[in-house]
């Protein structure tokens, strides 16, 4: 490994700020990432942008609707940490506010 990736991936707050679009697909992918952020922020304070874009399709059994609680779920496990959370809702229902 490289000098410059040894120190990125060793400072924590360099993992404490995400950004995380629960639109689908996009949904689908962002579990992984997500545990790799908290994993590597350790103890840092966390810095959220939460982007929601339209309703979900489906009821509770819908696949969209499953990712993103689970995605909310990691998220919320480190609740504690929250320092800075912006939610965007501007189209969420499907106009601007």
């Amino acid at each position: 490994m490289s000098r410059w990736r040894d120190i990125v991936i060793s400072s924590p707050s360099l993992w404490s700020r995400m950004t995380v679009n629960f639109t689908y697909p996009r949904v689908c992918h962002a579990k992984p990432l997500i545990e790799l952020y908290l994993f590597r922020s350790k103890s840092a304070p966390l810095s959220l942008h939460l982007v929601l874009f339209g309703m979900p399709r489906g009821g509770p059994e819908d696949t969209e609707h499953l990712y993103a609680m689970s995605v909310l779920g990691l998220l919320l496990s480190a609740v504690e940490r929250w320092e800075h959370a912006d939610l965007d809702t501007s189209d969420f229902f499907g106009f601007e506010a």
